[in-house]
């Protein structure tokens, strides 16, 4: 992109932010258009990753249905509850502050759809509310610090996972709780404290497992020290210096993970920082639910806070609200909202129907046993898993039917209050395992078809060495491979067409025979596959690994190999079997020497 047009005036820009000077006052819309270069090749694209105008902020808010809404328009006596829930990515509560790319794979590295809530919604009638829900800590070091009852102000640049416990003022406790900092590219990782002090000589205690300071600087009151190497055992020997804040900037670091820590560091004052008792949060945590200001007390233990688990919270007070639209924000500060419910009203209590006595056992194949009832009703059955129809379920050996969705995304099935002992199948499984059967069978009577051809070959003469091949001139292999590879291309993938051309027009082209083909696919299949899949091993984050397939994509390629080495290895074996009947029987052989030849007519 080469500028912007804004107001009939042209604009340079270049990489990065640009700061425009418009001078235009009271203006009610205002358009940007991108300039762009038209150059040979692929499509060009433009566009303006962030815009920012003073005194103009632009905001999202979701709605929730509105079948309820209307439902209970005028029922003011109606218990009415709203669930918010932010938007986030795999593992919400292992966030770091700092990610990479959503395509570079890893869990952290996907972000989250929303930092806060913003939620419209409309209740049908005037009524009183309540909040609850839960939140997590946000970015702050010295808020959370505060919180817990820590003297001073300790700060970090970004800690590892979002984990509370690995803020900056554990580095100065005197305990093994380290500050663990990410590492990013692109990013300068720092720790920083504040106090009037003397700071010369440092000693950096390292954190197994995570990546070690080897080059530092130190700033004070914003002056900066010459970067000092690390020495032996964390030592950094620094002039003198005075000042009120420091910042220890850590320039490099020894390791492969991307996180990096300071189990202590040595020369400074050190500071108590309580991990028992309670957070001590008061009623400062607030959102905005229309135009009222509601405050929430977060009622959670430190040591919750310390492991970065969900913390309780509640409103301070019931607050009212008008009928129709009103909005709801609760935006990232000390906390950051997960999931809030607005209630209102009391539901009438629900008489339980029974209960689930035991929840069975699952086995592989989707199959649930030994689920036993107690029932004083009717009821409905829940499997607690996403919905699918292909379930069956019998109850005392009688069949519940066809499922339906239950809870909003598992299976269930109405069940009577005679139901006791209930088993649940994978219907499509039945497939399977019935494949499985005919696959034995079939592999059983192909080995015993190869040992009687063996011993029929051993006993007539022979027409033809099996597994030969005539060469093809280059003209006609490169006309034949063409089908064959659009077939590959069509099962396995069609990016992989000029490999499998090239592959068919050499074997045609070169005559590589039946024999040598099957060998070298089934020592594809039968080592290379096996061994690959030992050597490549992703590593295991808890069953976090979306990337599984992308590490193991070797494995599949060599696999497709070999399976497309059978398939022209068989092709190969019927256009010869097929040669060998056109052209008739084969000749009778010759006599041998202790054999008289049979007399003629």
């Amino acid at each position: 992109m080469l500028g912007v047009d804004i107001a009939g005036r042209r604009y340079p820009v270049h990489r990065g932010w640009n700061t425009l000077q418009l001078g235009l006052k009271a203006v009610p819309a205002l358009s940007v258009h991108l300039d762009v270069t038209d150059r040979p090749g692929p499509t060009v694209t433009a566009g303006i990753r962030e815009l920012q105008i003073p005194g103009v902020h632009a905001t999202e808010a979701l709605r929730p249905p509105v079948i309820a809404e209307h439902a209970l328009a005028g029922q003011a006596s109606a218990a009415l509850m709203y669930v918010f829930q932010r938007t986030t990515g795999d593992d919400p509560f292992r966030r770091d502050p700092w990610h990479g790319a959503s395509s570079a794979g890893r869990v952290r590295d996907r972000g989250d759809g929303e930092s806060g809530l913003e939620r419209v919604f409309s209740p049908p009638t005037a009524r009183r509310w309540t909040i609850d829900g839960w939140v997590t800590a946000g970015d702050s070091d010295s808020a959370l610090d505060a919180l817990v009852g820590v003297k001073g102000r300790y700060e970090s640049s970004a800690r590892f996972e979002g984990r509370p416990g690995w803020r900056a003022s554990s580095a100065f406790d005197g305990t093994p709780q380290p500050w663990i900092g990410s590492w990013q590219d692109g990013h300068r990782a720092w720790i920083e404290w504040d106090g009037p002090q003397t700071v010369s000589d440092l000693t950096l205690d390292p954190v197994p497992g995570v990546r070690r300071p080897t080059r530092v600087r130190l700033i004070a009151d914003g002056v900066r020290s010459a970067p000092v190497n690390v020495g032996a055992g964390g030592t950094v020997h620094l002039p003198p210096t005075r000042g009120n804040r420091f910042r220890l900037e850590i320039l490099r670091a020894a390791g492969e993970r991307r996180a990096v820590g300071i189990a202590e560091i040595h020369g400074v004052p050190p500071t108590t920082v309580p991990r028992t008792g309670r957070i001590d949060a008061g009623c400062d945590y607030a959102i905005t639910v229309g135009s009222q200001r509601v405050a929430l007390r977060v009622d959670a233990s430190i040591a919750d806070l310390d492991a970065g688990r969900p913390l309780r919270a509640a409103s301070c007070a019931p607050f009212d609200l008008p009928a129709g639209q009103t909005q709801l924000s609760a935006k990232p500060a000390t906390f950051v909202p997960y999931v809030l419910r607005l209630r209102s009203g009391e539901a009438p209590p629900v008489n339980s129907p029974g209960r689930v006595v035991h929840a069975g056992t699952e086995a592989r194949n989707g199959t649930r046993t030994g689920l036993r009832l107690a029932l004083t009703a009717p009821a409905r059955l829940v499997l607690a898993e996403s919905y699918n129809r292909g379930r069956r379920a019998a109850c005392d050996g009688s069949d519940l039917g066809v499922p339906g969705v239950g809870d909003g995304y598992g299976t269930a099935w109405p069940v009577p209050a005679s139901c006791r002992n209930v088993t649940i199948t994978f219907a499509p499984n039945r497939l399977v395992d019935a494949g499985y059967v005919v696959s034995i069978l079939a592999a059983l009577l192909l080995i015993a078809l190869l040992i009687r051809g063996r011993r029929d070959a051993d006993e007539l003469p022979v027409a033809r060495t099996t597994g030969e091949a005539v060469r093809m001139s280059a003209g006609r292999a490169a006309l034949l491979a063409v089908p064959v590879a659009l077939f590959f291309g069509f099962v396995f993938a069609a990016r992989a067409l000029p490999l499998f051309w090239v592959g068919v027009f050499y074997v045609l082209w070169r005559g590589v025979g039946s024999k040598r083909l099957a060998l070298a696919g089934g020592a594809l299949l039968g080592i290379a596959v096996p061994v690959l899949t030992v050597i490549i091993r992703p590593q295991n984050r808890g069953g976090y690994n979306p990337e599984y397939a992308i590490h193991q994509i070797a494995v599949h390629w060599v696999a497709v190999a070999g399976v497309a080495l059978f398939f022209v290895a068989l092709g190969r074996e019927l256009a010869l079997s097929r040669a060998t009947v056109r052209r008739g029987p084969a000749p009778d052989a010759l006599p041998s020497a202790g054999v008289p030849p049979g007399s003629g007519p």
